[in-house]
């Protein structure tokens, strides 16, 4: 009889949703990065900006934009 043990290990990344967003935003341009968050506030009522000049295409690139969430969205 013939008795062994066999051990593997193994290592995997999981790209969760979250992640897969995370790498989308830091890819974008400013342009793109600016239709980005366009759609977002558009598809999340959650979503606000304090000023909504500063997502219209003239905008410099030295401007930010802000977006406040609510805590509940923030999981």
């Amino acid at each position: 009889m013939k008795l062994g043990l066999n051990l593997r290990l193994s290592q995997s990344i999981k790209l969760t949703p979250r992640l897969q967003q995370s790498i989308k935003l830091l890819h974008a341009s400013q342009s793109e990065l600016n239709d980005l968050i366009e759609e977002y506030l558009s598809d999340n009522v959650f979503l606000s900006t304090k000023d909504k000049n500063l997502l219209t295409k003239k905008s410099s690139q030295s401007q930010h934009c802000l977006l406040y969430t609510s805590d509940a969205a923030d999981e």
